[in-house]
């Protein structure tokens, strides 16, 4: 066989094997999240079922304004959730008899039939095992792919977030996000880089001999590391917005990028222009993302955004909400209160 001929066939085979593995994980993430989905676990997600039928009730009648059920906001969980809806009355329509509007709008708020239940829980498991291939795609030129699988596995099979993403929930939708967003900013900051990985706009000896060493041709490998840096960033800043749009501690990805723009600016200053004006790219990414994606933001793009802001606060610090839902404020448990309940979060005995 030619030299020709055993490059094509190495290639063959190692897009096979990255078939294999990427399906794998798939299949290992997705089948402990779609286990028994009719089993009741917590009655949050009654109200989850009733505000995502709200929400798909509302956007079916032309009422923009009424998508917006919660200032969590939670909205890609009212999505993933208008989707499982929407498919159980394709299929069970004639037994319901009603208009798929009335049917959502009868649906009650503080209890849901468990065949309703488990239809809204499989968009969240297949989105969020769809989330963990990805993950470990992106984690590849970050971290080699040995690290990445193994990081992948683990977020397969955590225990803490395998319950949380097979309910209708939006702790998972923004665990996931953030993830993807961080990944996404770290390619296109070129943080880090991986003996046999390459993270965005990084050109190895062996792309320059082979394009030849030539000053044009080195020129253009820049010009396209450049974009692809951008893209990431772009990606990531979409990303964001949907992690903003799925819980109010996910707006910690804006200091968090800040900071991370700002680490570049101070590594290379004589770019420091191009890494601003990434920021305030990925900046104006995840706030489009966050209007289009929620319909209620069509109509308000710039109160929407503030009432989530302002929620996720008054949320954390209101005494009077407290007292009318009969909660009460605890101590300050120290930062070993986080080591110990992680910990058992991180107990293969929890489920």
């Amino acid at each position: 066989m030619s030299k020709a001929g055993r490059t094509v066939q190495q290639k063959n085979r190692a897009i096979a094997a990255g078939v294999i593995v990427y399906l794998g994980l798939f299949i290992l993430a997705l089948l402990p999240r779609l286990y028994d989905l009719q089993r009741f676990v917590t009655a949050d997600e009654a109200k989850w079922v009733y505000r995502s039928a709200q929400f798909l009730a509302a956007l079916l009648r032309g009422d923009l304004a009424g998508t917006s059920v919660n200032l969590t906001p939670a909205v890609t969980t009212t999505w993933l959730g208008s989707l499982g809806l929407a498919l159980y009355y394709q299929f069970n329509h004639t037994v319901l008899g009603l208009p798929l509007v009335d049917w959502l709008t009868s649906l009650p708020e503080f209890r849901t039939d468990l065949p309703v239940l488990a239809a809204t829980r499989w968009p969240m498991a297949v989105a969020t095992s769809l989330g963990v291939v990805l993950i470990y795609g992106l984690g590849r030129p970050l971290f080699g792919a040995t690290v990445a699988f193994i990081g992948a596995v683990f977020i397969a099979l955590d225990p803490h977030i395998v319950s949380l993403s097979r309910i209708l929930g939006h702790d998972a939708p923004a665990a996931m996000l953030m993830m993807i967003s961080v990944l996404l900013l770290l390619q296109g900051c070129r943080v880090a880089r991986w003996p046999g990985g390459k993270v965005a706009g990084e050109q190895s000896d062996r792309d320059a001999e082979w394009q030849g060493g030539g000053d044009a041709e080195a020129q253009d490998g820049k010009v396209a590391g450049k974009w692809s840096e951008t893209l990431f960033v772009l990606l990531s800043g979409v990303a964001a917005g949907l992690a903003f749009l799925s819980k109010a501690p996910a707006l910690f990805l804006i200091p968090f990028a800040g900071l991370l723009f700002v680490s570049r600016i101070w590594l290379d200053r004589s770019s420091s222009g191009v890494w601003v004006r990434r920021f305030l790219l990925w900046g104006v990414a995840a706030y489009l993302t966050f209007v289009v994606v929620w319909p209620a933001a069509w109509v308000d793009p710039l109160g929407r955004p503030w009432a989530v802001v302002e929620n996720g606060f008054i949320s954390a610090t209101d005494h009077d909400e407290a007292d009318d839902e009969n909660y009460w404020l605890v101590p300050d448990l120290g930062p070993f209160y986080y080591v110990v309940h992680g910990a058992f979060k991180l107990s293969p005995l929890v489920t």
